[in-house]
């Protein structure tokens, strides 16, 4: 199933036809791969945060640690 993780919005008024089906699938190529660095940034923070709340829990010896 497809998320919606971003958006690119590109634009030429300056020269017509600039968008040609080569280069639409080199920029479809980057933007997956520009997703999948932002979801894996997303989940590196959340990951972070989780390990934070882990790690007052054990220092305030609500947890064994």
């Amino acid at each position: 199933m497809a998320k919606l993780i971003g958006l690119l919005y590109l634009e030429n008024s300056l020269a017509s036809h600039a968008f040609t089906p080569a280069r639409i699938s080199v920029l479809e190529l980057l933007a997956s791969q520009a997703a999948i660095a932002l979801e894996n940034a997303r989940l590196y923070n959340d990951l972070r945060e989780r390990e934070a709340r882990i790690r007052r829990l054990v220092d305030a010896n609500i947890i064994g640690g």
